[in-house]
Order: C-alpha cells, then sequence, then structure tokens
C-alpha cells in the first residue's frame, strides 16, 4: 500500500527499507510509479522528498525567489511531519 506524501510523490515500506515514489501518468491513462530512493529510516525518505519537490520547482521556474522557496520548504517539512505523525498513529 502506498502513502501519499504530496503531489505526486509517494512512500511505500517493507520490513527493511522506505521507497519514495514519483507517480506519474501512462499513456493509457493509468498511473506508474517510479521507485525514485530506498531508505533506511523514514525521517530520511521525507527529506528526500523534500529536497525533490523544492529542486523541481526552482528548475521549472515556479519558485523564482529565496522567499518561495523557504516557504515552500517550511510547508513541506510541515507536511512532512504530519505524515510522519499519521504513520506513527497507524502503528
Amino acid at each position: 500500500m502506498l502513502l501519499k506524501i504530496w503531489k505526486n510523490y509517494y512512500l511505500d515500506a517493507s520490513s527493511v527499507y522506505y521507497a519514495l515514489k514519483k507517480a506519474h501518468a501512462k499513456a493509457d491513462g493509468g498511473v506508474e510509479y517510479d521507485t525514485c530512493s530506498y531508505h533506511a529510516r523514514l525521517e530520511e525518505a521525507l527529506a528526500e522528498a523534500v529536497r525533490r519537490t523544492i529542486r523541481e520547482g526552482v528548475a521549472s521556474g515556479e519558485l523564482k525567489e529565496w522567499e518561495q522557496v523557504r516557504a515552500e520548504l517550511q510547508r513541506l517539512e510541515s507536511e512532512a511531519r504530519r505524515s510522519e505523525e499519521r504513520r506513527v498513529g497507524k502503528e
């Protein structure tokens, strides 16, 4: 089962690792999930999702000024904390 973090990033897990995945549309209209990275700790997986989202925002021109980047980073970190709290609440 995949846990949506935000936008098109998802978290998957096994008994050994967390896998950060990114969703994209397939030609047939379905959704496919590409594995971006594997992590031993949840915090590492969430931090990688934050880094990728910020980098994509800068590269696309969506984030143009430092204040936008800083605000987006704070927003994503807050979402990551909520995701972790939800995960801990389910255990």
